[in-house]
């Protein structure tokens, strides 16, 4: 959470009742700044500064932050006028970068006199659609913000504007760095365009910010009873040093798993984390920012525990730097069946009527119906539908009675001499086949065949007239 630091600068005015000095001249500017020494860093206040011009504006901005009820940081301006002039075209810019990130694209704004927020956008869109008297917008870290009239008087507490900002700190700053900025303004008085202001500035330490990264991991097993282990890498992804503390949850395995939660050291020997708090979970060394460690899941089980698929443990990771902070992942075991042989072949047939050695329509299972002397087209696809390789696969096929076997187009291909095409899509002329016009079988050869991978053979024959 975000700690506000309160700084009262008070002035103590002593008046004596005398005349001698009089009042000061028309347009008179009386400045006044404070300064604040906190953690080595110097803090300055607006500039203050009052005239004795009756009738112009004299607007002001004042700058700060807070958390609003999500625990979010909000950036914010407040724009008031003590005079009864009306301040125009005040124009506010804040370079926020590297000094804050944005944490919305959207934001507050409440006008002058009003209570009920307006949401604004902070992209360059011209006038705000809910406020036409503002303009807002952020480009490549600077903020602007234009005010088109401001009545007077508008006090804090009549009230005045106020523009709030999500902003959070950039996350590669270290926790504990002092962040300070102050924006610069101007506004026309009436008279002329007031220039060179500026509102206080603005100083936070940045909090802690806890953040990691851990993977899980999936294996894959066969054999019942073993010991297996699970490695996750987990990183320091926060802005200080941390300790994280481990626990298991929502565990599938046997209840006669044993569980050890460990590391690898420098001679890759396993190790056990220790538990420091007492608290029964472990706790990791301390990780530096961007620091990683291994962290080793060993599960152990008896020769006839494993007797099911889809096995896991759920590792939380906790932040003791901010233990509302939790991250988790999951180590799975998958029991793979045993190896299997099996393969399909199934055939299919297109009609070519017209002899011109190309399908009238696609290959199909169902019924063709042809006529004496057309062209029948034939694909068999073998796969291997099993876990493991087939080796030494004949293949055999018997041209049909009342037909010819036919040469087609006369290329090696789907439409041409009886031929087979390899899983890498090369093709090949089958050799052992019956003569152009002749009957007979078709047979071929082939080494070995990959699981899932398929074999395509192709053929084609007349029908006798």
């Amino acid at each position: 959470m975000f700690k506000k630091l309160h700084i009262l600068i008070s002035t103590v005015f002593f008046f004596l009742v005398t005349f001698t000095y009089g009042a000061p001249p028309e347009n008179t500017e009386l400045k006044n700044m404070g300064e604040l020494t906190y953690l080595g860093a110097t803090l300055e206040s607006n500039t203050v500064v009052a005239t004795v011009v009756y009738g112009e504006a004299k607007v002001r901005v004042r700058k700060g932050w807070e958390e609003d009820s999500t625990g979010r940081m909000v950036l914010y301006f407040k724009v008031t006028n003590d005079s009864f002039g009306t301040g125009k075209d005040l124009l506010l810019r804040d370079d926020l970068n590297n000094k804050y990130e944005l944490a919305g694209e959207t934001g507050i704004w409440i006008p002058f006199g009003e209570n009920a927020e307006k949401v604004v956008t902070l992209a360059d869109d011209g006038a705000e659609a809910e406020d036409s008297n503002i303009e807002l917008k952020y480009i490549n870290g600077i903020l602007t913000f234009k005010v088109k009239e401001i009545s007077g008087p508008h006090l804090e507490s009549n009230p005045g504007g106020y523009l709030g900002v999500y902003v959070k700190a950039p996350s590669d700053v270290l926790a504990g760095t002092i962040i300070e900025n102050k924006g610069e303004y101007e506004f026309n008085n009436g008279e002329e365009v007031i220039r060179g202001l500026s509102t206080n500035t603005v100083m936070y330490v940045v909090p802690i910010i806890a953040r990691g990264e851990i993977i899980g991991e999936k294996k894959e097993f066969q054999v019942s009873g073993d010991t297996f282990f699970f490695r996750n890498k987990l990183t320091n992804l926060g802005n200080s040093s941390d300790i994280f503390e481990i626990s298991l949850v929502n565990n599938t395995f046997p209840e006669t798993a044993i569980f050890t939660l460990g590391k690898y050291d420098e001679n890759e020997e396993f190790i056990l984390l220790e538990d420091l708090n007492g608290n029964g979970t472990v706790e990791t060394p301390s990780l530096a920012i961007g620091e990683s460690i291994d962290i080793i899941l060993r599960v152990e089980t008896a020769s006839s525990d494993i007797s099911f698929n889809n096995l896991g443990v759920n590792k939380l990771v906790k932040s003791l730097n901010k233990p509302e902070y939790i991250i988790s992942t999951t180590d799975s075991l998958t029991q793979l069946g045993a190896a299997t042989t099996s393969v399909s072949l199934i055939k299919f047939q297109t009609l070519d009527s017209n002899l011109d050695s190309k399908p009238d329509g696609p290959f199909k299972e169902e019924v063709q119906k042809g006529d004496p002397g057309d062209r029948i087209f034939y694909k068999l696809v073998l796969t291997n539908i099993g876990t493991e390789a087939i080796l030494d696969i004949d293949v055999e096929d018997t041209v049909p009675d009342f037909t010819r076997i036919s040469y087609g187009d006369g290329t090696i291909g789907e439409y041409g001499f009886p031929s087979f095409k390899l899983p890498n899509g090369t093709f090949g002329e089958i050799l052992d086949k019956p003569l152009a016009g002749h009957s007979g079988a078709i047979r071929q050869n082939f080494s070995r065949l990959e699981p899932g991978e398929s074999i395509e053979i192709y053929y084609n024959v007349i029908i006798n007239e």
